[in-house]
Order: structure tokens, then C-alpha cells, then sequence
């Protein structure tokens, strides 16, 4: 790599790919509001978000409106983003199915999940999720 190269992507350039994918991952932060990190979102954040109020697809900031993945606000990863088959998020079976007007806070959500599948650490968590997500059945953990 030569070293024009190396500045473009490592360096501390505004244009440099690192600052510019810093720079988003503190926007998405705070923007998101995450609690573990003032520089990044974890995927389990996200997830609980996403689950319990449907926060990422429905309340979208400003700055993502014209993006591909959320110029259709939902709430659901399965019409924002086609990512399942039907909604899997507690928010939509609450307020379309219940119509009860109650998101549930992202600690909740991670309460929850440890509940019902004995899941405690944040990976496995979060994988739970992505194949719950993926039509995996919760019966299997």
C-alpha cells in the first residue's frame, strides 16, 4: 500500500474512509441514543430497539431519509427492509394486532430475552435474534 493509499483509508483526513465511518458510528449513537458507548451501537442495542419499539425502521433522524434502507419508514424490518416474511417485532404485534400504544424500552427487551431463553450474554443474544429474525423458531433455544 502506498502511502496516499494508506491516507485514504487510515488517514485523519475529513474525506479518509476511517473518519468518515467514525464519524458515522457517532452520529448513529447518539442519533439512536446508545447507552454502552458514545462512539458506536452494539448490535444488541439495535436489536432491542428495533424489537421492543421499532425505533431503527419507524423513528428515522434526518439524515438517513433519502437512504435506500430508510425512505420507507415501518415498523418493521419486514416492510422497511424485506428482511422476513412477516413483522417479528413486539411493538408491530402490540399496536397493529393489541392496538395498545406501549414500546417497550430496550432493557426491557434484553430482560425478556433472557427470560424466556435463558440467554445472557450479548452475543447469544443477539444471535437469538438474527435467527428469530431469520424464521428460526424461539422453541429451539
Amino acid at each position: 500500500m502506498t502511502d496516499d493509499e494508506y491516507n485514504l483509508f487510515y488517514g485523519p483526513a475529513p474525506t479518509s474512509f476511517q473518519t468518515v465511518y467514525t464519524t458515522q458510528l457517532q452520529k448513529i449513537s447518539g442519533d439512536f441514543k446508545c447507552k454502552l458507548s458514545t462512539t458506536n451501537c452494539t448490535g444488541d442495542e439495535i436489536a432491542q430497539i428495533q424489537m421492543g419499539s421499532s425505533g431503527i425502521t419507524l423513528f428515522v433522524p434526518d439524515d438517513y431519509k433519502n437512504n435506500q434502507y430508510f425512505k420507507n419508514p415501518s415498523k418493521s424490518v419486514a416492510f422497511s427492509w424485506k428482511l422476513t416474511k412477516s413483522p417479528v417485532e413486539y411493538y408491530y404485534y402490540i399496536s397493529e394486532v393489541m392496538k395498545v400504544e406501549e414500546p417497550l424500552k430496550p432493557t426491557s427487551v434484553a430482560i425478556i430475552v433472557s427470560n424466556i431463553t435463558g440467554i445472557t450474554s450479548e452475543d447469544a443474544a443477539t444471535t437469538m435474534v438474527i435467527n428469530v429474525t431469520a424464521g428460526i423458531n424461539l422453541d429451539q433455544y
